[in-house]
């Protein structure tokens, strides 16, 4: 049991440290020109990158799955990690093109019995949805993904959902 808690409680430690890491150097600059001021206020052009993110975790004592309670009286950590890569930008009728990459998991101080064999116990569910998006028109956008559920503690099947939406 106790080894379970210390892995929960590293699996945590380490996405909120990278969430802490990642986050944007904005918040130096703003520190510094506030303590030197400049007689001409100088304004910096923000570069985009191709690459965008999030990257966090949620605390609960309950997982409710498409108004399904899968687990509820524990705790669970729900460490996530999106990473969005822009493939095209551009002015004609298609304007974007992006590439998605979240990853979710649901980890368990679990009171469920172990599946038979199973040492990932307390991993109840790890979810990753690849998927593309286009906007054309300036207002119109399409997007393309596979919702895949698998469980590393083997608590069900993997499933493969596609999904397409046209906004």
């Amino acid at each position: 049991m106790k080894t379970k808690l210390k892995t929960i409680e590293l699996i945590t430690l380490v996405a909120l440290f990278a969430a802490v890491s990642l986050a944007s150097p904005r918040v130096c600059r703003a520190g510094q020109a506030a303590a030197t001021p400049s007689p001409t206020p100088e304004v910096e052009e923000e570069k985009k990158g191709p690459f965008s993110g999030e990257v966090g975790t949620a605390l609960t004592n309950a997982y409710i799955f498409n108004g399904l309670v899968q687990d509820k009286d524990t705790f669970i950590a729900q460490p996530y990690l999106t990473v969005n890569l822009t493939l095209y930008e551009g002015e004609g009728f298609l304007n974007d093109v992006s590439f998605t990459l979240p990853l979710w998991a649901s980890v368990h101080d679990i009171n469920l019995p172990a599946p038979t064999g199973q040492s990932n116990k307390g991993w109840f569910e790890q979810d990753i949805s690849p998927g593309f998006s286009f906007t054309f028109a300036k207002n119109w956008s399409f997007t393309i993904s596979d919702y895949i559920y698998t469980s590393p503690g083997d608590y069900f099947p993997v499933s493969h959902n596609l999904s397409l939406a046209f906004e």
